[in-house]
């Protein structure tokens, strides 16, 4: 039996991680830069780098951390190990180099849903919706955009955000990756040149992860009120000018996309958005019944919601 202590993602089946093969789905986010299976297998101080092994018998993941709870909620051995797969895809450059160092690609990407899918008229959710480039990154140089979908890394199909993350950050920094694109339902290929990542700290959970689960329907528009946001906050968006959302129904259409006071709209569609004018002429575009994509800045973070109309 798995326990969740309010840890998100969790696996509900050992059975599901294989000892070879892709990466499989049933794996933990451990709030870092590399995916987790959640055990509740003993783990102890001294255990990080002993295996995890299902009960065939087969080694699926190699330990590293466990988390102790708090006093008042003690963990009662939840631990987090490295799935096998990623540890086998690093092993040639562990023994050619005595390291494998981690490649960046420079962007923000977040699962699709059944709204996101509907609202960008995606042929299926599978693939990697970016939010956001980083100015200078590998991503940027390559022309990948807001927006586009990933669906192929080097050939091999993205399924979700966490397969291009994994494959990203896999990759040998420097060397030439094919990347297949949906965009505006035309499907493009690029090449990307992934580079050496910075070491830094964890980053905080992106907002694409915190939101409410949402259904498809139809809704009003008129529970959302946006307004020009100061010059100085202003500064560092798109022309120097955009709206933020200062007002919100708790039940409405924009609470069910998951916005909240204060987020930032950028983009409606592929429509940019700097003045309240202009969202309403973006959302004017779209038909009662409609969900509308909108590109939202929270936090420091990007990412994309679908708002019924």
């Amino acid at each position: 039996m798995l326990v969740d202590f309010f840890l998100s993602s969790s696996i509900t089946n050992p059975n599901d991680i294989r000892p070879s093969g892709r990466f499989a789905p049933a794996m933990y986010h451990l709030h870092s830069r590399i995916l987790r299976i959640k055990s509740d297998a003993s783990i102890n101080v001294g255990n990080s780098g002993g295996p995890l092994i299902d009960a065939a018998g087969a080694v699926i993941g190699i330990s590293a951390a466990f988390w102790a709870g708090h006093p008042l909620q003690p963990a009662q051995g939840i631990g987090f190990a490295i799935p096998i797969n990623i540890a086998k895809s690093l092993l040639p450059r562990l023994h050619e180099k005595g390291v494998a160092p981690r490649a960046v690609l420079g962007v923000d990407a977040q699962p699709i849903d059944p709204a996101l899918e509907a609202a960008l008229k995606l042929p299926s959710a599978r693939g990697a919706l970016i939010a956001s480039v980083g100015k200078g990154s590998p991503a940027e140089a390559a022309g990948l955009e807001a927006g586009d979908v990933v669906v192929a890394w080097n050939g091999t199909p993205i399924a979700t955000s966490e397969d291009l993350k994994i494959d990203a950050q896999l990759s040998i920094p420097g060397a030439r990756i094919k990347v297949a694109l949906l965009r505006e339902g035309k499907r493009i290929d690029r090449e990307v040149v992934p580079r050496l990542a910075p070491t830094k700290a964890p980053p905080p959970m992106h907002p694409s992860s915190c939101g409410r689960p949402r259904e498809l329907g139809a809704a009003g528009g008129e529970d959302l009120e946006v307004r020009e946001l100061p010059p100085a906050r202003a500064a560092g968006l798109p022309g120097g000018r955009g709206i933020a959302v200062s007002k919100m129904s708790d039940r409405g259409a924009a609470a069910q996309a998951g916005l909240k006071p204060g987020d930032v709209i950028l983009r409606v569609g592929a429509a940019g958005v700097r003045t309240p004018a202009d969202f309403g002429a973006a959302l004017a575009t779209y038909k009662p019944g409609d969900s509308v994509p909108v590109l939202v800045r929270r936090a420091g973070f990007d990412f994309w919601t679908a708002l019924p109309r």
